[in-house]
């Protein structure tokens, strides 16, 4: 049913956004890596695991401690395709990633994730 609805929609700008035939958020793309060695990459996967929580970082996170077996991957970094969202921010700072980095208008970004920062992106939504 949901799916059926999302095919159906009025697309008009979220066709930059959503790629329809695979049924995917564009561009949504997350690498852990741990000493310049690439753990785990996965793309967004909210639709094929029906759960809206599935970005493509909190995927790769989920994986990764799996394959590791850790919990805290606290000398690991993440390298994004985008800007993470507020669930994407907080699940990366309670993993233990430090390093974010992101493509934001074709630039390499950085991001040193502490508290400050994190405080800072939820009062006004920016970091």
């Amino acid at each position: 049913m949901a799916k059926e609805a999302i095919n159906n929609q009025s697309v008009g700008n979220r066709n930059q956004f959503f790629d329809f035939e695979k049924k995917q958020c564009k561009d949504s793309k997350a690498t852990v890596i741990l000493k310049e060695r690439e753990i785990y990459t996965t793309e967004s996967q909210t639709l094929e695991e029906d759960d809206p929580t599935a970005h493509a970082t909190i995927h790769a996170i989920r994986k990764t401690r799996l394959k590791e077996r850790k919990f805290l991957l606290n000398d690991y970094e993440i390298e994004l395709s985008k800007k993470p969202c507020d669930m994407c921010l907080l699940a990366i700072y309670q993993s233990g990633i430090k390093n974010i980095y992101y493509t934001e208008k074709e630039t390499k970004k950085h991001i040193l994730l502490t508290p400050k920062i994190l405080k800072k992106a939820y009062t006004i939504w920016e970091f």
